[in-house]
């Protein structure tokens, strides 16, 4: 919605004004257009009580204002008062049909009922009215990507593109279609097609380089990204993806050259400093990478990632107590993130906190139970405990996962063995042996007195013989 309130300083004045009729009990009128900049305010502040308490006066003061009435609707859908908002909406379908942002609200209150066909049918209606319909061609890919109807998103996410190539939301919602189809690469002729036709459009270009980055094709990558950044030289983003991709390719020059041009363009932000920070971590220079990390929490230190990173490099130089309280920062930020129960579960088993290394292990193997790594590091606390049948009743339970993973296999194996369980120690090692021969040196790596286990010796060289 528009206002005629484009200066900042107005606005402040305008709800101080607000602020103090409410505080003092005192009337005072403000025009329509001013209730506007009010209520946005409090919307984007997250205060919907007061958003709404400013709804009900601008209604008294200008009665059967659509604008006013909308405002409010999405006000109640944002503390949950869903049937009140859809009738208010309702009733402005009625006195003004051709309101769009009447009837993208309604869309977004359907939707979150779960009722996608009618969401999906506000959302036609506004199509039909509205100036800006890269947004609403986004939430109609949304309505059908929720359905599982990727085909049906991605199409839609391609008319929010061609609208809006800046449509970030629509890019990455696209992407994540074509993923889930298995069909990722598709969409880089989508983008190339796009880049035909505007080869100048700074925006395709960095799309592009997103796509291949995906893809984990990081020479691709950066070679579009470059081009985003030759077209447009003021491009932040670009630079700063620009950097990650050569991170990736540790050509940590280059990376940490296009983070400092993403910085003297946009100033410096948490994200970028972590970054930073993590390419210097690879280079194993430590003790910048913690400089650079402070940094990163001190501009956000709400950003989990910073605060992982401190642990990781207090890990690497072996302070694991000062890990710890990182690692748990990090997992207070982001608690869904298996790697950082995985990084506390290492510190804790090195600070000889078993217990405490043992659920921070099966916490991580919840959240994500197809790392190999994880289920290893598990089952090796109860196996060094001499707890046999319990490290081999994690790996039956990993396997189950990850039904292909020779590694586990082939520890399975010398659990089993170190059991006494040899008949399934050695229907074990067969089906390890079978799934990938060469690993087999892992199971000696892990014990190697089984180098003298002549029958475990026997079924190897069988194996052998097989794969000459």
């Amino acid at each position: 919605m528009t206002n005629n309130f484009e200066n900042t300083d107005d606005n402040k004045l305008l709800i101080k004004d607000f602020e103090n009729s409410i505080q003092n009990q005192e009337p005072c009128f403000f025009s329509f257009e001013s209730f506007e900049v009010i209520i946005e305010h409090y919307l984007e502040q997250g205060k919907y009580n007061i958003a709404l308490k400013a709804c009900h006066m601008a209604k008294e003061q200008h009665p059967f204002t659509s604008e006013i009435l909308t405002l409010e609707a999405q006000v109640l859908h944002n503390l949950g008062n869903y049937d009140e908002a859809l009738e208010i909406l309702e009733y402005v379908n009625t006195i003004h049909p051709s309101d769009s942002e009447a009837s993208v609200i309604k869309g977004n209150i359907l939707q979150s009922l779960g009722q996608i066909k009618a969401a999906l049918e506000a959302y036609e209606s506004a199509l039909a009215y509205a100036e800006e319909k890269d947004d609403i061609y986004f939430q109609i890919g949304y309505c059908h990507q929720s359905q599982m109807s990727f085909p049906k998103a991605i199409e839609a996410y391609k008319h929010a593109l061609e609208l809006n190539i800046k449509n970030e939301n629509a890019l990455f919602e696209m992407a994540f279609c074509y993923d889930a189809l298995g069909k990722l690469e598709s969409s880089i002729e989508y983008y190339q097609k796009f880049i035909d036709n505007d080869p100048y459009s700074h925006q395709a270009w960095y799309n592009l380089g997103i796509v291949y980055e995906k893809l984990e094709n990081y020479k691709k990558a950066i070679w579009a990204y470059e081009y985003a950044t030759l077209i447009n030289d003021n491009f932040a983003a670009a630079f700063f993806n620009l950097g990650k991709a050569y991170c990736a390719t540790e050509e940590f020059e280059m990376s940490l050259k296009s983070f400092s041009e993403s910085i003297k363009i946009e100033g410096p932000n948490s994200e970028t400093y972590t970054e930073i920070a993590i390419t210097y971590q690879m280079l194993k220079d430590y003790e910048q990478a913690i400089k650079l990390f402070q940094r990163a929490i001190k501009l956000d230190d709400f950003y989990a990632k910073p605060w992982h990173g401190m642990g990781d490099c207090l890990a690497e130089l072996n302070k694991h107590n000062e890990a710890i309280h990182f690692f748990k920062k990090a997992i207070k930020l982001d608690y869904d993130n298996p790697g950082y129960w995985k990084s506390l579960a290492k510190s804790e088993y090195h600070t000889g906190h078993t217990v405490a290394s043992l659920e921070a292990y099966e916490e991580a193997v919840v959240l994500n139970p197809n790392d190999e790594e994880t289920w290893l590091n598990w089952s090796y606390i109860y196996y060094e405990q001499g707890e046999y049948d319990k490290s081999i009743e994690i790996l039956q339970a990993s396997i189950e996962e990850i039904t292909e993973c020779a590694s586990l296999h082939y520890r399975l194996s010398a659990y089993l063995i170190s059991a006494g369980k040899l008949k399934q120690a050695y229907n074990c090692l067969q089906n390890a042996l079978t799934l990938d021969f060469d690993k087999h040196i892992e199971i000696f790596d892990f014990n190697p007195e089984l180098m003298h286990q002549s029958d475990l010796s026997r079924i190897i060289d069988q194996y052998r013989k097989k794969n000459l």
